[in-house]
């Protein structure tokens, strides 16, 4: 089922209200700090707002930056950047008490560029509080916090690459 881009929309505004857990995984046998470029590349199948995508783009590129990832400009990347935003309906149960609302899910992923295998996957979760006004700076807060959690590239490399893009 595609998920229509206004739902997506009014999930990434309504996400940036609070951000729950950080959750993360790494493919095993995957020496991920040996990893620098990157592309970013939409999470396949998902229609995309361009109004979020571009806020979502934007905070991802500092994100990666402040953990020392670049992006690639003439080569291949070292690993592809997929991200999604999603939604679906929860309940809470207190007693009797039934309570409905929507759950907000941003995920980003670090792929293999050559085999779309998961390297390294993060998540958060929160509830969502309807299509509020946007609000970037909340917006990059949660991006930041989900990309705080992945690995980050040696230092020797990234010395390696200020040295040689100067």
């Amino acid at each position: 089922m595609r998920v229509p881009w206004k739902v997506v929309a009014a999930t990434a505004l309504g996400l940036v209200a609070g951000c729950g857990t950080v959750k993360t995984a790494t493919a095993p046998s995957v020496e991920l700090a040996r990893h620098q470029s990157y592309a970013l590349t939409p999470w396949p199948g998902q229609e995309v707002n361009p109004n979020v995508d571009a806020t979502v783009r934007a905070a991802l590129e500092r994100s990666l930056a402040a953990r020392g990832f670049v992006p690639a400009t003439t080569t291949r990347p070292d690993f592809l950047v997929a991200y999604r935003v999603q939604e679906h309906q929860a309940w809470t149960w207190l007693g009797a008490d039934n309570t409905e609302f929507t759950q907000g899910t941003l995920t980003v992923a670090f792929l293999d560029p050559a085999t779309s295998q998961t390297l390294w996957i993060g998540k958060t979760q929160s509830r969502v509080d309807g299509p509020a006004a946007p609000s970037q700076p909340r917006l990059e807060r949660v991006v930041a916090r989900v990309v705080d959690k992945s690995p980050q590239p040696t230092t020797a490399m990234v010395a390696a690459t200020s040295r040689t893009t100067m």
